[in-house]
């Protein structure tokens, strides 16, 4: 029993028995979970709110694999009623994607990536004066990412672009990160 114990001691601790310098390892993997929210920067001159969504993040060296959520990319538009009230037109777009990004700042406290994948588009029109549609389809997603990070929570600033054959649109957030991002 008393090997045993000496043992597993020994597996627990053995960087710090055997002399092996008090560095630590850079961790290759990382993962981590981002809330966005922010602006859509073609729509500045209508009344229309930002994106809000979130990122899955999986960093393996310098490569970087997200599945980003946004959802909604909307706009509203007011014009006069036939009755002389207003009717509302609304446009709705929301992203999911999957995008592949590389690391160009390999830093402990920070990163810079650049990327771009695919992804699933929903457009929707409502209101008055136009016919009412939902589409589906697909577009090329690029996004650009600055991350200052500590041990498990980070904030950042991405750019993106989705170009499609419904509306192309472009944009940026502000991320709020959690996870192991060291």
């Amino acid at each position: 029993m008393k090997r045993i114990i000496i043992i597993i001691i020994i597996l627990l601790t053995g960087n710090a028995l055997f002399g092996v310098d008090g560095k630590k390892r850079k961790r290759d993997v990382n993962f981590w979970l981002s809330f966005v929210f922010g602006k859509n920067i073609t729509q500045m001159n209508s009344d229309s709110s930002g994106p809000i969504g979130f990122n899955f993040n999986f960093k393996y060296k310098n490569h970087i694999f997200l599945i980003s959520f946004l959802s909604p990319l909307t706009s509203f538009s007011l014009f006069p009623g036939s009755y002389g009230g207003e009717t509302v037109q609304t446009e709705n777009l929301s992203e999911k994607s999957f995008i592949y990004q590389y690391n160009f700042l390999n830093h402990p406290q920070g990163l810079f990536s650049l990327g771009g994948g695919v992804s699933i588009i929903q457009h929707e029109k409502e209101g008055y004066g136009i016919e009412d549609f939902a589409k589906k389809g697909y577009g090329l997603s690029l996004q650009a990412q600055f991350m200052v990070k500590g041990r498990a929570v980070g904030f950042g600033l991405i750019g993106y672009a989705n170009i499609n054959k419904y509306k192309s649109y472009a944009g940026v957030l502000f991320a709020l990160s959690f996870g192991i991002l060291k």
